[in-house]
């Protein structure tokens, strides 16, 4: 799993780290104000609440899983010399991946790819 967090964060870190960003609220730091709608649900959801909540209920296999997934990612991001564009365009580096971040990614991903504001 190291391998795939790696290879992972070397073909979709920015993909990630937007995901993450939206999923704990934090996207108006980069949209600016036009992001302040989404981040307010977001907080509203709590969604890194119950993605570290999730994470705790994790079977400890799985948990084992998720911290050499993330490793790979740390790996990744303190080795690249070449980080994707968007991070120079904003004047930002990436974070520090944290295990429950996957959690936090996989529940804003499926929230936000259908129709579920509609459902609101």
């Amino acid at each position: 799993f190291f391998g795939q967090g790696f290879v992972t964060a070397q073909d979709r870190l920015w993909h990630m780290e937007y995901d993450r960003r939206r999923s704990l609220g934090r996207w108006a730091e980069w949209a600016g104000p036009r992001g302040l709608k989404e981040d307010r649900l977001m907080r509203r959801l709590s969604l890194e609440r119950a993605a570290k909540a999730d994470l705790a209920a994790t079977r400890p296999d799985a948990q084992a899983m998720v911290e050499a997934l993330t490793e790979g990612i740390n790996a990744f991001i303190e080795t690249t010399k070449t980080l994707p564009i968007e991070y120079k365009l904003l004047g930002d580096e990436p974070e520090r991946w944290e295990p429950w971040h996957s959690f936090a990614v996989y529940k804003v991903r499926n929230m936000l790819m259908g129709t579920f504001d509609m459902k609101l």
